[in-house]
């Protein structure tokens, strides 16, 4: 039955056979779908009923009353019967004929006709057949034969002609358009002609798509004006394809008439891109370069000499990043260059230009190299070693400060200022120092207590709190009241501090003094 309404914890129902009822919910079980939703109009079932005269035959759903299926079967018949006594076995009219699909009548007046859908309603399905005429069929007497010609053929897509005709058959062309479930083509020649889709095989992409705008090409065609030119694609028109050669010259070609060479050079290099030529001409094979500019469809490269040339991009290897993009200013590097007095030396990157990098060496000497004979060691002085960071002196050549501690003040020019331990200020290359873990600022705070670890046997191994910091040294107030300036390197941090070990709300014995054993809280 179908809910019509509710009262007083009842649910009223019309039942199939017409009759009114008020039953409590848990007498009734509902069904996921109504029968309008589960058999619609134009649906396919089978029949599944105790009538061995019924069951199994098939139909096709014309119609629903008072929870009943109205079901036509295909001896002409029309059933009338419960939900539960069918199976839906296929697509709706609409689902398998939707608008626009290209169909043959198979039974009845106009079989053998052939047309394309047009609408759908009530379960019939209406067909505009070639001939003009407009006929609503039942969905058992059409069968599909692919999209409809405008779905099949896009404007502009190139096809070959496969029909009876010889003068046709074999030929190229593109789609025009498409009317009446014909399909319009111009031929190489320039006629159009109007013909069946099943007398078309599509060949390829449309235009649009094949040579999207800015896209490089080169001109495959009979016409040796125009053959083995190059250019670049700058629209698409009527399934023809207008090229800018290089130049200057605009020509509309057919799409069987290019070759697509991939990206637009605008798009394959951008201006500092380090470029290597691959050419025919011996002067210039072999040379690198750096993009400073792109026009026409050519590449603008400035040659390691400083002279600039334009190429086609497909004449140019692009190796990516510039010298300006790999070696940042104050990077450190490694000189890889065999058969060279610098070979191995060490240096900072201090600038680049016409695709070479400035290298000042770790004795001030400035030397320029190409990036294929440079090691980028990573990290710039500044990254290595930020001002506060506690260091390690390490240079054999200066037995006067090798293995002396400091700490970091300033980086400049790829130097880096260090004040040591005795306050001296000295200014060496990354290479000589080491970062310990962290800075004095860092390892302990006013406040903490310490052990002091020191050759100076009168102090080490004494015990004190920090009370400052100053020129990198840690004041410690020892337990007999004296303090004393310490290098961080001969500090150890001892415990917990009190706001560390003694939280606010926690309950505590005094030990010791005058309130020795009393409990309290913090």
């Amino acid at each position: 039955g179908k809910v019509v309404g509710e009262s007083r914890g009842r649910v009223g129902l019309i039942l199939s056979d017409g009759r009114e009822v008020g039953l409590v919910p848990q007498q009734l079980i509902a069904i996921k779908k109504s029968p309008v939703q589960e058999f619609p109009i134009g649906a396919e079932v089978d029949i599944i009923h105790e009538n061995p005269d019924l069951n199994g035959r098939t139909g096709r759903v014309q119609g629903h009353n008072r929870g009943r299926v109205g079901v036509l079967l295909t001896n002409g018949e029309t059933a009338g019967l419960l939900p539960q006594q069918l199976r839906n076995t296929s697509k709706t009219g609409c689902q398998e004929f939707p608008v626009h699909t290209e169909v043959d009548v198979i039974a009845g007046p106009h079989d053998g006709k052939h047309g394309f859908v047009k609408a759908n309603s009530r379960g019939r399905i209406g067909v505009l057949l070639d001939d003009g005429q407009t006929v609503g069929f039942l969905a058992q007497h059409l069968r599909a034969v692919g999209k409809a010609a405008g779905q099949s053929f896009p404007v502009g897509t190139a096809v070959e002609l496969v029909c009876e005709d010889q003068k046709l058959n074999g030929r190229t062309a593109r789609v025009t358009g498409t009317f009446r479930g014909r399909v319009g083509i111009e031929l190489e020649n320039g006629d159009l002609i109007g013909v069946p889709p099943q007398q078309l095989r599509k060949q390829g992409s449309t235009a649009d798509q094949a040579f999207p705008v800015g896209c490089e090409v080169d001109v495959v065609s009979d016409n040796q004006n125009i053959n083995g030119k190059h250019g670049r694609v700058t629209g698409t028109h009527r399934g023809r394809v207008g090229v800018t050669l290089d130049n200057g010259d605009v020509i509309g070609v057919p799409p069987s008439q290019l070759k697509n060479l991939g990206k637009a050079a605008s798009q394959a290099f951008k201006i500092g891109d380090k470029v290597d030529v691959i050419c025919d001409k011996e002067n210039l094979n072999g040379r690198g370069g750096k993009v400073v500019g792109i026009h026409r469809g050519r590449i603008g490269v400035e040659l390691e000499n400083g002279d600039v040339v334009g190429l086609p991009p497909q004449q140019l290897l692009n190796l990516g990043k510039s010298a300006a993009q790999a070696f940042k200013i104050g990077a450190e590097v490694d000189i890889v260059c065999p058969g060279s007095q610098l070979n191995g030396k060490h240096g900072k990157v201090n600038g680049t230009h016409r695709g070479r990098v400035g290298v000042e060496l770790s004795d001030g000497t400035i030397v320029g190299f190409p990036p294929q004979q440079l090691r980028n060691l990573g990290k710039t002085p500044q990254q290595q070693f930020p001002i506060g960071t506690q260091v390690d002196i390490i240079c054999n050549a200066n037995p006067a400060i090798n293995g002396k501690h400091g700490k970091v003040t300033a980086v400049s020019r790829g130097r880096i200022g260090i004040e040591l331990s005795n306050g001296e200020q000295i200014g060496l290359p990354p290479q000589q120092l080491r970062a310990v873990e962290k800075s004095a600022d860092q390892q302990v705070k006013i406040g903490d207590p310490v052990v002091i670890v020191s050759e100076n046997q009168e102090i080490n191994g004494l015990s004190g709190k920090v009370t400052g910091k100053h020129r990198g040294r840690i004041g410690v107030e020892l337990t007999n009241g004296t303090i004393r300036g310490v290098p961080p390197q001969q500090i150890r941090y001892d415990g917990k501090t009190a706001t560390r070990e003694f939280k606010t709300g926690q309950h505590v014995v005094v030990i010791e003094g005058q309130h020795n054993g009393k409990v309290g809280t913090v």
